[in-house]
């Protein structure tokens, strides 16, 4: 009987998750949210939009978001080219991210119990964050779960899902075919283009 306990508890220690990123992972996205509201709310000036851009830069895995939306065409892009794609990604993630976070200035902002990631996205973690609604909103705010997971020792975010839609699941399906297609230049034209849009 006492055998049979302890492995029943060894089982359960195997499938809980990891204490390093279960926890971590809410801890680092509040706290990254905290200092990017306090950095909205103040006078707009380009320091500060600097400031904002940095600890973006900071929170989220620009190159691995890049990477993921172009899947098995990763591989066959050139150093310089990879580069350049990133960097026009990390402008769209930074844009869309900023707006998500303007949506949520001035409401109460609750976090929910943590996911652990299943299949392909085993090792990574989803942090919901909730916005209140106001009492002048017409509809409620958007749902926003971030997956993290953490590459290099550092818990870094490798998508945004907004109602349940993902960030790179929605670039690599319209990106991925581009660069198929049409090839790298192509890919990156289309990454312009959305930058472009208001």
């Amino acid at each position: 009987m006492i055998r049979l306990t302890c492995m029943f508890a060894a089982v359960l220690l195997l499938l809980s998750p990891a204490p390093s990123v279960a926890g971590e992972a809410t801890e680092t996205v509040k706290t990254a949210q905290r200092a990017l509201l306090e950095g909205l709310a103040e006078p707009a000036s380009a320091a500060r939009d600097q400031r904002i851009e940095a600890r973006m830069d900071a929170l989220f895995d620009f190159h691995g978001m890049a990477a993921a939306t172009l899947g098995d065409q990763w591989s066959a892009w050139s150093a310089a080219g990879k580069a350049e794609y990133t960097a026009l990604f990390a402008r769209l993630v930074r844009k869309h991210y900023r707006r998500t976070l303007e949506g949520m200035l001035g409401r109460q902002v609750t976090y929910l119990a943590e996911e652990e990631g299943r299949g392909e996205q085993r090792g990574s973690v989803r942090v919901r964050v909730r916005a209140k609604a106001l009492a002048s909103d017409k509809a409620e705010p958007p749902r926003i779960d971030l997956r993290l997971h953490k590459p290099a020792g550092k818990l870094k975010v490798v998508d945004v899902y907004t109602d349940g839609v993902g960030l790179v699941d929605s670039y690599r399906a319209r990106v991925r075919p581009v660069a198929v297609n049409e090839g790298q230049v192509a890919a990156m034209l289309h990454l312009q283009r959305e930058l472009d849009k208001d």
